[in-house]
């Protein structure tokens, strides 16, 4: 049991169950400065990078990796705490990949019950209310082809903390010359893959079938 004999005799002695006793917490260099960081929070600033550049003029000494893991305890917590509860009705009826389309779609698009539940998302959860806009915010470069606004872009996302959005950014920054070209440039090469999957098609229409000559006539047609 991995007990003393000394406690085991301690404890046929008492008249009562000795209760344990309660641990003593660890003093941390971030306890002065928690309740700052809470009020920060609940003011709207959630970005980790500001708020601990804030807290260093306040004389801590801890790394930011401290205050990053005290903010993700406050996503879970407070949004928990000052969430708005949304009618069931709007949101029981939506499985997660309609949820997922409500928040890549044009807003304009969306119908009245699609905007009530999307309202009721976002209302709910602050997390989700910062996805949304980041997700709305890439859709318009996309589509306005406003690549200038990437970098910005990335730098939010990175503060979001939203791990989902992590590896998304990681796979742009890998190959951001290109993104940013397609985020900019009106040209896209669309028309040749259209080509390229007509060829496929024709190809395999024509499996099995004659030679080379059937096949090149069958895809001068074709196109």
């Amino acid at each position: 049991m991995g007990l003393t004999t000394r406690t085991i005799q301690k404890w046929l002695k008492a008249k009562a169950f000795p209760e344990a006793k309660e641990r003593r917490k660890r003093k941390s260099i971030f306890d002065p400065h928690a309740s700052y960081v809470l009020k920060r929070w609940k003011e709207g600033q959630r970005n980790g990078p500001q708020i601990y550049e804030e807290i260093k003029k306040r004389r801590f000494s801890g790394t930011p990796q401290t205050v990053y893991r005290f903010l993700r305890r406050l996503r879970v917590l407070v949004p928990l705490e000052q969430a708005v509860e949304a009618p069931p009705t709007l949101v029981q009826d939506f499985v997660a990949k309609d949820v997922v389309w409500l928040f890549v779609r044009d807003p304009e698009s969306l119908d009245q019950q699609e905007q009530a539940v999307l309202t009721a998302i976002c209302q709910t959860n602050g997390t989700a209310k910062t996805l949304y806009k980041l997700v709305q915010e890439f859709r318009t470069m996309l589509h306005q082809r406003t690549g200038d606004q990437l970098n910005g872009w990335l730098t939010a996302v990175k503060e979001s903390q939203i791990r989902e959005l992590q590896s998304f950014v990681t796979g742009i920054e890998r190959d951001k010359a290109a993104v940013v070209a397609g985020l900019t440039l009106p040209h896209h090469n669309g028309l040749v893959e259209g080509y390229v999957n007509k060829l496929k098609l024709v190809k395999r229409m024509g499996y099995g079938r004659a030679g080379f000559a059937l096949l090149r006539q069958r895809v001068l047609h074709a196109l």
